[in-house]
């Protein structure tokens, strides 16, 4: 966020703006941070600029499909957990922030 507010003093000269993605958001194992970023706007005790644009991306709560995905990022992966992405919950107030796309057709995701 430091280097991105430093980022956004060139770029308020020529009235652009500055897009920050922060995907997976739901896979980090601390999310008390968000709601001062995405909703208070500050980092650190310092504001996040005017004209820098928030959005994020969260994985989907998906279960494995009768233990056949592997998926993992150790050599020991015993498979136990039935969901595919391990998922943290969201804070209930953050989900007002929060909307669902759906998800892609099988069809189209083997595409």
């Amino acid at each position: 966020m430091e280097e991105a507010n430093k980022d956004t003093e060139e770029l308020k000269k020529y009235g652009r703006e500055l897009w920050l993605l922060f995907d997976e958001m739901n896979i980090w194992l601390s999310l008390s941070f968000l709601p001062e970023i995405f909703i208070y706007r500050k980092y650190d005790g310092k504001k996040v600029s005017d004209n820098i644009k928030l959005i994020g991306a969260c994985n989907h709560y998906r279960k494995r499909k009768e233990n056949k995905e592997k998926f993992g990022l150790s050599m020991k992966d015993d498979n136990e957990n039935e969901l595919v992405f391990l998922v943290q919950p969201f804070l209930q107030y953050l989900l007002y922030y929060v909307f669902s796309f759906g998800n892609i057709n099988e069809i189209d995701e083997k595409k």
